[in-house]
């Protein structure tokens, strides 16, 4: 403790000796209790939040790994069957390098969505339907008897459409369909219809009409004609 020279050596009190020593020992040991309450206190909050970061992290590891094997079981089956589909009506599949998602891009799905919402992991891994994906691309011509023999087969062979969204006749944005179905099995995968750009889907005077990339790769077509009339 400080002194200046002019504080009592002992201190008397209802007959009550106590050495200026032992008062300064008493004082020490009170503000060291009390500067360790106070990092607790002030590290009480971060620790928590830490904590809770953590768990959300296995939480969502856990979901992504369970998202992933049952991408892997069910990818061999509906990869094989979606191609014969599309081929039997002239289409093909495009992008199948990407079918399945990665983890990496999963888990920031997740991450991002109970950022957003606050909801639960395990919430949140139910409502994700794109871990396996397709694009299936048919000709101009043939798009709409494509689209609605796909439909059909899909449905007879045993699966539930959870998702049929037909946007193409939104001005602005992405333009085709974009549907979700689930298997006998209880597995789900996202497919999307697009059609090969060419002269018979695009109104002559929409400049800026056509997305895509260059190399062989087949163009999508945004405009309005050529959609399946069911929508939902």
């Amino acid at each position: 403790m400080f002194d200046d020279g002019r504080a009592p050596k002992v201190f008397k009190k209802d007959n009550l000796v106590v050495e200026r020593k032992q008062v300064d020992e008493l004082l020490n040991k009170e503000i060291r209790i009390l500067s360790r309450n106070l990092r607790v206190m002030a590290a009480g909050p971060l620790s928590l939040l830490k904590k809770q970061k953590n768990e959300q992290k296995e939480q969502i590891e856990a979901a992504v790994s369970e998202l992933i094997g049952a991408a892997d079981k069910a990818e061999p089956a509906a990869t094989s069957s979606l191609q014969e589909l599309a081929g039997a009506h002239g289409g093909e599949m495009v992008g199948l390098e990407f079918r399945l998602k990665s983890q990496e891009s999963l888990a920031r799905k997740i991450s991002d969505e109970a950022e957003r919402s606050g909801d639960d992991i395990a919430e949140i891994a139910k409502r994700i339907n794109d871990t396996l994906r397709y694009t299936t691309i048919f000709p101009d011509e043939r798009y709409v008897d494509g689209v609605q023999a796909s439909r059909k087969k899909l449905l007879s062979d045993g699966h539930s459409e959870i998702k049929f969204k037909n946007t193409w006749r939104n001005r602005k944005g992405y333009r085709g369909i974009n549907a979700v179905y689930e298997t006998a099995a209880g597995s789900r995968f996202e497919l999307q219809f697009l059609c090969l750009a060419s002269s018979l889907c695009i109104p002559a005077d929409t400049p800026g009409a056509f997305s895509g990339n260059s190399g062989g790769t087949p163009r999508v077509c945004w405009s309005t004609l050529g959609s399946p009339e069911a929508s939902r």
